[in-house]
């Protein structure tokens, strides 16, 4: 069984084997940016089936992916308010969380997912605790691949670069202004919105995750620019409807 959706399946079991003796049916709603069908999607639905075995089907989980349930940004702001329970958060979206994040998406810091694994394991109980303190529960990290730089006109150096607008994450206002300060033109947009964006020339260059639909809309770059890491969490409110309690987070190798 791959072994992150075994830390995932395990967090699970134990927070219902706390909970009260008599069986109880419970719903998990769960969202994700990634296509239907893809290789991120199809291990929801492994995990749910495997969640539903493990509870004997008293747990189900409701899986809405290609960007139905919204943007990251949008399904973190859904947790909180419990319309969603868990999602599966990658790249910039989690520094609405904790900032802490970051550190691990520096562009060009990591080289390998060798190292990556290294500094997760070093920096992910810390990070892990400053998400409980803001209201998540962390399942399980993951990696959803790298991140290439992708641009409609032939684009090699940082001054090509410069002539393109560029799409930011409308959810990190930090890293529009550390763009525009390096003398690029920036463009906020969501990535529910990149696609409608190239067609209409609102944006000519971007760096998508790789588990979005847009990332299957052309070729890219060679080099890697960072890691786009990922995590499945709960908030506050679905820890409390499965175990009457706060789980423990978990944490898996990639």
């Amino acid at each position: 069984m791959n072994s992150r959706l075994t830390v995932s399946l395990t967090a699970l079991v134990a927070v219902l084997a706390a909970g009260p003796a008599h069986a109880r049916k419970v719903a998990i709603k769960a969202g994700t940016i990634a296509p239907e069908g893809s290789v991120w999607h199809n291990a929801l639905l492994k995990l749910g089936q495997e969640w539903s075995a493990a509870s004997k089907g008293d747990v189900t989980l409701k899986i809405y992916p290609g960007g139905v349930a919204g943007d990251e940004g949008d399904m973190i702001r859904k947790m909180r308010i419990g319309q969603l329970h868990m999602g599966s958060v990658t790249g910039i979206s989690l520094g609405q969380i904790t900032r802490a994040t970051l550190a691990l998406q520096v562009p060009m810091l990591i080289r390998s997912l060798d190292e990556l694994d290294y500094v997760r394991e070093q920096l992910g109980p810390r990070v892990a605790a400053e998400m409980e303190k803001n209201g998540f529960v962390v399942l399980n990290w993951g990696d959803a691949g790298w991140v290439h730089l992708f641009s409609k006109a032939l684009a090699k150096t940082p001054d090509d670069f410069r002539k393109l607008k560029y799409q930011t994450w409308s959810e990190d206002p930090a890293s529009e202004k550390a763009w525009r300060a390096a003398r690029f033109q920036p463009v906020p947009l969501s990535s529910t919105d990149v696609l409608t964006g190239l067609k209409t020339d609102m944006i000519q260059a971007f760096g998508p995750r790789p588990c979005s639909r847009s990332a299957r809309s052309g070729s890219g770059s060679r080099s890697t620019w960072s890691p786009s890491i990922g995590r499945r969490s709960t908030g506050p409110r679905s820890s409390r409807r499965i175990s009457g309690r706060r789980s423990t987070p978990r944490f898996a190798r990639s």
